[in-house]
């Protein structure tokens, strides 16, 4: 018999069944949590952009080659990775002869050909963008088809395209002139191609650099460079920039110059020359540091790509290395084509949801707070420009 006051011992039949309880008590426990987890998970993996449901089609984000628009190229492989219903389809580069130009037509057409496709996402709509999608809507018309950038006629463009993300050129010309001239320069040299001129962006960016240099007082000059489709492809348009510089350099001998090329295969060597010759450049094709930069002094940024602070830390130091001065380079003060991709995504995605597709509120939740939506009018067409530049 037990003392009095004591418990009775716990015989050792009763003791193991006790043990059993408690690992199925904590088996059922784990489970529910494992349970809870894999639901999470699989909300996650669900979720479209910014926060959205995934669409019931695919989308395909359709960008250059590596080499000709990084940015893009790279942004659209990580969305396709993140996102199980995104594709990324990438064609030869536009800049080297008609074979780029018929290879972009081509898959920009199968995709839209593919029932699996809701939504194209053509993350730099380069040379060949106005007949891909042209043909594409005429053979699928309920295939939204989201445009960035566009080099052709963006007129031309927004007749079958679905919506149109863009820089406000015009905005941006008068603003790079301003900024220029602030840093003392009293010469303009825009260069464009003479097909760039027969598009709209261009024709109203070189209307509004030469009224600024009229109303501040500085000399305007323009020069129509080296297209790429001509004969001599990347390389003229490379050894004509390189000349045309010395040129103007002896033309405005002793005054202080800026210049902005609209074209982008010409970007690398305007920015290579301008670094020991004291010219500012007051903007690039495309407003990024992407644009020209990188490729004028051989920059690999690898794993860290999408580091503003670290991709324009890097660039400001080649710069230096290269014989540029502080306040010489006048960028966008952002990743400009990354934002771009992701709030075309975003519109494409909303549009396959059923949400409102809003490019609006897509730029807004894309982009850094200086980077606001311009209030050019254009149908099908949303602009955007920024407030405040960086100065390399």
């Amino acid at each position: 018999m037990p003392a009095m006051g004591t418990a009775p011992c716990e015989s050792p039949k009763r003791s193991w069944k006790n043990k059993v309880d408690n690992m199925k008590k904590l088996l059922k426990t784990a489970t529910a949590f494992l349970l809870i987890l894999a639901v999470a998970a699989g909300l996650c993996a669900c979720s479209g952009g910014a926060g959205g449901k995934a669409p019931g089609k695919k989308i395909a984000i359709v960008t250059a080659t590596l080499s000709q628009n990084p940015e893009e190229y790279r942004r659209a492989a990580q969305l396709a990775s993140k996102y199980s219903y995104v594709e990324h389809v990438v064609y030869t580069d536009t800049r080297i002869g008609t074979s780029g130009i018929l290879d972009f037509y081509k898959r920009v057409n199968d995709v839209a050909a593919d029932e699996s496709y809701g939504a194209i996402v053509i993350a730099r709509a380069n040379l060949g963008a106005v007949a891909a999608v042209r043909a594409a809507k005429a053979k699928n018309p309920d295939k939204i088809i989201v445009c960035t950038a566009p080099v052709e006629n963006i007129e031309t463009l927004a007749k079958s395209a679905d919506a149109i993300l863009a820089i406000d050129t015009a905005k941006d010309a008068a603003m790079m002139v301003e900024e220029a001239h602030g840093r003392g320069a009293e010469v303009f040299v825009y260069y464009a191609t003479g097909v760039q001129q027969s598009t709209l962006s261009v024709r109203e960016s070189r209307e509004a650099a030469k009224q600024k240099c009229d109303e501040l007082g500085m000399t305007y000059k323009f020069v129509n460079c080296y297209d790429v489709t001509q004969t001599l492809g990347i390389k003229g348009a490379q050894s004509f920039m390189k000349e045309d510089i010395a040129r103007q350099l002896k033309n405005f001998e002793g005054k202080k110059i800026a210049a902005y090329c609209a074209d982008i295969s010409s970007q690398a060597e305007l920015i290579k020359n301008a670094c020991p010759n004291g010219i500012i450049v007051a903007g690039t094709s495309f407003p990024s540091v992407y644009d020209g930069y990188t490729a004028a002094f051989n920059i690999e940024m690898g794993k860290k790509w999408d580091d503003k602070s670290k991709v324009f830390s890097k660039v400001r130091a080649a710069i230096r290395e290269n014989g540029g001065t502080k306040n010489q380079f006048i960028v966008w003060d952002d990743l400009t084509a990354v934002s771009m991709t992701d709030a075309a995504f975003e519109y494409a995605r909303a549009s396959l949801t059923g949400e409102q597709a809003d490019m609006a509120k897509a730029v807004k939740s894309s982009f850094p707070s200086k980077i606001k939506v311009s209030d050019k009018k254009l149908d099908k067409c949303t602009f955007i420009y920024t407030e405040d530049y960086r100065v390399l």
